[in-house]
């Protein structure tokens, strides 16, 4: 039953002409009942109902159906059925409940402007109609009974008016989520076109590297060749590992649109040599750093991942957490470099902006490029915690798990 009222709700919410259309009906059906049960003896000064007050009744409560497309010609008619049913002494058996709804319909859908118009012209129009109904002794045309309906008029038509006034403020809302997500999803679309074009430079320097490097040895084994084989087979196995790795990152690199900043290209690339001097770089934010395992060589995008990652994670550190201590983690592993970023701060609980933050894309993007894994997060007890995996071969990485997950 709980499943049927709630299909038959949304139904009614999405069909609002159809929902419209059931409320005359069932209203006329009440003001009809109503009036065939009337006992005639009760009201000796009212006319028996005929087919003339059928039409009336008609009139005045079917505009209901039009309430919310057309409120101001609804309740104009509806109000000119009931005065006219009233003036010629028929009985009211609901009829007024009607036009009671056209009246909350003019505030809550028309126009603001012409439904005040519509109540300063109503008001002084009801007073007349109770005036001249007091001048020709007609039934219930007192002082008492025209505040009743003044009282009534006004309250329908403020709490049409505040409903309307929440609906409008519940669209501007709307529209301006909707402004704001689409603002949002460009920010973080240039935010990743803009960290792409970074690696991309940093990729390029790389790979320009081992192209010198090959150059330079295969010259070299030129000239030695006749004379030391031993040593011109040496350089050229340092050829094929470089061009072996200097392959892979090329591979990597294809795809990426890189920003031609020419003095971005000229900075030197940083190693994980220089996180000793990133961690001490701003003396007041306490920072350790651990190193474990044994540093053996890594290509050189993993290290410019891995340095990237922690300035960012440190960059945020200070951003959210204030002075709160920070401690950078190195872990050599067989296959993998893991980097580890933990604060003492706030954490998420009183500053979630760095869930949404541009340097969090960076790290996706720069850990998804070396086919690793990425997890951010609030810790346990308070602080933020960034891991990444990043594999030492990211050739042979088969898939990317930069998920933004909590640890």
């Amino acid at each position: 039953m709980r499943d049927l009222v709630r299909r038959a709700t949304e139904w009614l919410r999405t069909h609002p002409q159809s929902a419209d259309t059931l409320l005359a009906v069932g209203v006329l059906a009440v003001v009809v009942t109503s009036a065939l049960l009337l006992d005639a003896e009760t009201d000796a000064q009212t006319r028996d109902v005929d087919l003339w007050w059928f039409l009336l009744a008609l009139v005045t409560v079917l505009p209901i159906a039009r309430r919310r497309s057309e409120p101001i010609a609804a309740f104009v008619t509806s109000v000119a059925g009931l005065f006219v049913l009233l003036g010629f002494d028929y009985p009211d058996t609901g009829s007024g409940f009607a036009t009671i709804v056209c009246s909350y319909s003019v505030a809550a859908y028309a126009d603001a402007r012409r439904s005040r118009i519509v109540l300063g012209a109503f008001i002084p129009i009801l007073g007349v109609f109770f005036f001249a109904g007091w001048l020709v002794g007609g039934r219930g045309a007192t002082a008492a009974n025209l505040l009743a309906n003044y009282i009534v008029l006004g309250s329908v038509w403020l709490i049409g008016q505040t409903l309307r006034r929440r609906r409008q403020r519940l669209a501007d809302l709307e529209v301006r989520n909707a402004m704001l997500e689409r603002e949002r999803m460009l920010l973080a679309r240039d935010a990743v076109a803009t960290e792409r074009a970074a690696i991309a430079r940093e990729l390029h320097d790389v790979v320009a590297h081992a192209v010198s490097v090959m150059t330079v040895q295969a010259g070299a084994a030129r000239r030695i060749v006749a004379t030391r084989p031993d040593k011109a087979a040496e350089a050229l196995a340092v050829i094929e590992e470089t061009g072996r790795q200097a392959l892979g990152e090329l591979r990597r690199v294809v795809g990426v649109l890189r920003d031609h900043d020419p003095a971005a290209e000229r900075a030197p690339q940083p190693t994980l040599a220089a996180l000793a001097d990133l961690v001490q770089a701003d003396p007041s934010q306490p920072v350790s750093l651990t190193v474990e395992g044994d540093a053996a060589p890594l290509p050189p995008s993993v290290e410019v991942s891995a340095y990237r990652i922690v300035q960012e994670a440190l960059t945020n550190v200070r951003k959210h957490a204030g002075t709160a201590r920070a401690e950078v983690t190195l872990r050599y592993q067989p296959d993998a470099l893991e980097v580890e970023v933990v604060d003492d701060g706030r954490g998420a609980a009183a500053d979630p902006a760095p869930q949404g933050g541009h340097g969090i894309v960076g790290m996706r993007e720069r850990v998804s490029l070396c086919g690793g894994e990425l997890l951010v997060g609030p810790r346990v007890g308070g602080g933020w915690r960034v891991r990444a995996r990043l594999p030492r071969d990211p050739a042979a990485s088969s898939s990317t798990h930069a998920a933004l997950t909590t640890p």
